[in-house]
């Protein structure tokens, strides 16, 4: 007999369950267990199927049948009720029990994963528990998303708890993101995770109100980010209203276009790319290589003048510029092509001929601060070939200021003039003393330090502080330093966090008596500036850390620290004895200064002038 023949007789029986339960019975018929698993659904109560897995010979049967006849429970507490409770749970991995409670309905999850015992019983990690409230509706995912104690008890990370908000509708994922209290506190997100979930938000006003609503949380590039999601229109009404959008976040957005909008963006708005330096090229150096070639291939249609398409060349990716073929480029593009450059700013390479970087002027950003006097000569050159580039030096081998090339041509002027006016018979001393007196003749400390139209950089750009005639102490230092470097002074900057200044290295000092001191010591040029001298006298010169730590405490008895650096100063043990720079005079000829020092130590009276 077969499973046909066992349904005629539990359609002719009124205790179903007892058929079920009689192995003997069941044994005349020949059945499969997908044809038992369909009788046990047809004639079977929920309850009666909850008994049968309490007989013997269900007991004995495989996991997956007693798993199977558990699925055909449609009673959703039965269900979860058998499944937390019954001891034929044991038998399951903690990836099987995972996967059953996937196939349960959400209030069965529900119930399960809010039943800690039984998470830490199967060892359901949160791995597990991110699966199974991923395959769940929306009210369960919003139940936990709004249960910070449920997500931190099971260490549910950011990265799911981003998926979880990802896979709800538009409106939910709204609702979550403008509520700062619940996603930065309690659930802990970062930038990123905010960020990827508000991309995926379709409506554009939705999202702007949502970048307003974090406008305060000091996000970097949150609002960027998003944005990079609008479209063409959009993105171009942005960078032409934002007005606290800097010239890199109108550049990345402008590159997201597509070449044909772009076109028409340059065209259009001439006017404001000058006034914001929104250079061709810059936009182009953000393409991947494939879309730079497509550029390139239609740069003809552009209405670009021939310097800024030499530009795009010369700033070209090393990828790209392989794959371009120069057989049908102009001589201009060929040459721009081959010149190489690096973060969009041209290297410099002055063995090549120098006029192949006329019209790149704006591509220029050159250190000319440690260049030898060959490499100055060329400089030289180049700045009357690309009169409008930049030169840069840089504080701490990082911190750049810049300066035009006027400025670099009159400060080296005054530099060489002041070099060449030290006689070479004169000790380091000596001609340290005469650059610190010129330095302090040419330059005011900045008049508009910590004010409204302070420019950071200008008051530190080695050549535009003598040029102007102004700068600060990092600054001044720095250019006192550069001076004592083309003579071979060893000299060092260094910072007590205000204030910066130098210490001298290895200098010879003489003493009262004859004899010659060694070692390191401490020079503030800007301490030492003419308006700041007591007495006309520059009292920070060549001073012991000691010494000048005197200095930094006022008449009020308080330190000011402004020296203080034990780590760099606790060798700079030298002082000039009382031996300070007390007037320069030309000398009978006219040509070279005199160092007269007296004895800052000795009465008036008895002061003797020192010549060295």
């Amino acid at each position: 007999m077969n499973a046909q023949d066992l349904r005629n007789l539990l359609e002719k029986t009124d205790n179903k369950l007892d058929v079920f339960s009689n192995m003997e019975t069941l044994r005349q018929y020949s059945f499969n267990i997908g044809e038992l698993f369909d009788l046990i659904t047809d004639f079977l109560t929920d309850k009666e199927k909850q008994e049968l897995l309490n007989y013997p010979y269900i007991q004995r049967q495989d996991i997956g049948v007693k798993l199977g006849i558990v699925g055909l429970i449609s009673d959703s507490s039965i269900k979860t009720d058998i499944f937390v409770n019954d001891s034929m749970t044991d038998e399951l991995s903690n990836y099987q029990v995972a996967d059953f409670i996937k196939k349960l309905d959400d209030e069965s999850k529900t119930t399960i994963l809010y039943n800690q015992e039984f998470i830490e019983k199967h060892g359901l990690d949160k791995y597990m528990i991110n699966d199974i409230i991923t395959s769940s509706g929306d009210k369960l995912k919003l139940d936990i998303i709004y249960n910070p104690e449920f997500i931190e008890k099971n260490q549910i990370d950011s990265y799911s708890i981003r998926g979880i908000i990802s896979s709800l509708n538009d409106n939910i994922k709204i609702d979550i993101v403008n509520n700062k209290d619940l996603t930065l506190k309690k659930l802990k997100l970062s930038e990123y995770d905010i960020t990827s979930i508000v991309q995926e938000i379709n409506n554009e006003q939705d999202k702007d109100k949502i970048i307003d609503t974090y406008k305060d949380e000091g996000f970097y590039s949150f609002k960027l980010n998003v944005i990079s999601t609008y479209s063409n229109s959009s993105k171009l009404k942005k960078v032409l209203e934002e007005k606290d959008f800097n010239n890199s976040q109108r550049l990345t957005i402008l590159s997201s276009l597509d070449i044909e909008t772009l076109s028409k963006f340059f065209k259009e708005n001439r006017n404001f790319c000058e006034e914001n330096e929104i250079l061709p090229c810059k936009v182009v150096r953000k393409f991947d290589s494939t879309k730079q070639k497509e550029f390139i291939e239609v740069l003809e249609e552009f209405d670009f003048s021939l310097n800024e398409k030499k530009e795009i060349f010369a700033t070209l990716s090393d990828e790209t510029k392989q794959n371009i073929d120069i057989s049908k480029l102009p001589e201009e593009y060929r040459i721009a092509l081959s010149i190489e450059s690096k973060y969009g700013y041209v290297k410099l390479d002055f063995d090549r001929n120098l006029e192949d970087y006329k019209g790149l002027d704006r591509l220029m950003e050159v250190e000319a601060d440690k260049y030898t006097d060959e490499q100055k000569s060329k400089f030289m050159q180049l700045c009357e070939i690309c009169p409008d580039l930049v030169v840069v030096n840089k504080l701490n081998d990082a911190f750049a200021c810049y300066s035009t090339v006027e400025e670099y041509k009159e400060a080296e002027k005054w530099i060489e003039e002041l070099i060449s006016s030290l006689n070479p018979e004169y000790s380091d001393l000596q001609k340290i003393a005469i650059i610190d007196n010129a330095i302090g003749k040419k330059v005011s400390y900045s008049p508009d330090f910590d004010t409204e139209v302070y420019n950071v950089h200008d008051s530190r750009a080695l050549w535009k502080i003598v040029s102007s005639g102004y700068g600060v102490c990092n600054g001044i230092s720095n250019l006192e330093k550069y001076i004592f470097d083309k003579i071979g002074i060893d000299s060092e900057i260094v910072s007590s966090g205000s204030h910066a200044f130098l210490k001298l290295k290895n200098i010879e000092i003489p003493l009262e008596t004859g004899e010659i001191q060694k070692g390191n010591t401490i020079l503030d040029p800007t301490w030492n500036l003419t308006s700041q001298r007591f007495e006309g006298r520059p009292n920070n010169f060549c001073v012991s850390y000691e010494e000048i730590r005197k200095h930094d405490i006022d008449g009020n008895n308080i330190d000011h620290n402004c020296h203080t650096n034990d780590e760099k100063l606790q060798d700079a043990t030298l002082i000039s004895s009382g031996l300070i720079p007390r007037r320069l005079r030309r000398n009978k000829l006219g040509k070279h200064y005199e160092v007269l020092f007296a004895g800052a130590n000795t009465p008036l009276s008895k002061r003797g002038k020192h010549l060295f």
